[in-house]
């Protein structure tokens, strides 16, 4: 396991799609910096950027913000966003070497949604975690124990997982 880690349970924000846009480059510009990326070879860069987004009962996996919004746009209900960096290292040991970085935020589960940064390299990892932290933040809601996605409109959700009171 990489030898420095940071984790947080993530709760009481509302995503929309500013958040999406803060988020994803939170991801992208710290996931460039990632010692193992950085490292490799100019012409064979060995790290990703994935995002999942499950809504309507179906589930997307997308590499780039334009897929992203335009799925979260399109969908009714937004059930799961998930987001992750790492490295060729930390996906072929299953995240026991390389740097990484992983965001889940899932609207009926509270206990699933936390952020996960892990390296070898302590800066990077505290680096990255205090701007995927500070992006997260500027989301933040009222709704004790929730996270809540948002579109134009409100989405009719339980007032236990973000909605309306």
């Amino acid at each position: 396991m990489a030898r420095y880690l940071r984790d947080k349970q993530i709760r009481n924000i509302t995503i929309d799609a500013s958040a999406l846009r803060q988020i994803f480059q939170a991801f992208a510009v710290n996931g460039s910096r990632m010692p193992e990326y950085l490292a490799s070879d100019p012409e064979n860069r060995d790290g990703a950027l994935a995002v999942t987004i499950r809504f309507d009962e179906k589930g997307y996996r997308t590499f780039d913000l334009e897929s992203l919004l335009r799925y979260f746009n399109d969908a009714k209900d937004v059930e799961r966003v998930i987001f992750e960096v790492f490295t060729g290292d930390s996906l072929r040991t299953n995240r026991q070497t390389g740097s990484y970085a992983d965001l889940r935020l899932d609207r009926s589960d509270n206990v699933s949604c936390f952020l996960t940064v892990s390296s070898d390299d302590e800066s990077w990892m505290q680096g990255t975690f205090a701007a995927i932290d500070d992006a997260i933040y500027q989301h933040k809601n009222r709704n004790v124990g929730s996270v809540g996605f948002r579109r134009v409109h409100r989405l009719n959700m339980p007032p236990d997982c973000g909605g309306a009171a």
